[in-house]
């Protein structure tokens, strides 16, 4: 958190749109703000070759559009919620 905004920008490699529960449980139950979900996405778009990804926008009820990339450096990290 910072007191400050801040933008994030990435070039996706990928755009695609997809259904909710093809991410997993956490974002089919439409917690895209929640940890467990921001993970889902990014196995998603790993899976098929990024490093990582973002849901940017949600159609419909049941579909999100889904953005692939390649970050600038990837360093593990664990998390502590």
């Amino acid at each position: 958190m910072t007191s400050r905004p801040w933008v994030g920008c990435f070039d996706a490699g990928l755009i695609q749109e997809v259904t909710k529960d093809q991410l997993g449980p956490a974002s089919n139950s439409g917690a895209f703000m929640s940890t467990d979900s921001k993970l889902e996405v990014s196995q998603w778009c790993q899976a098929r070759g990024y490093g990582a990804g973002v849901v940017q926008e949600l159609r419909s009820g049941y579909l999100v559009q889904t953005h692939c990339f390649q970050p600038a450096a990837t360093v593990p990290w664990k998390i502590n919620p």
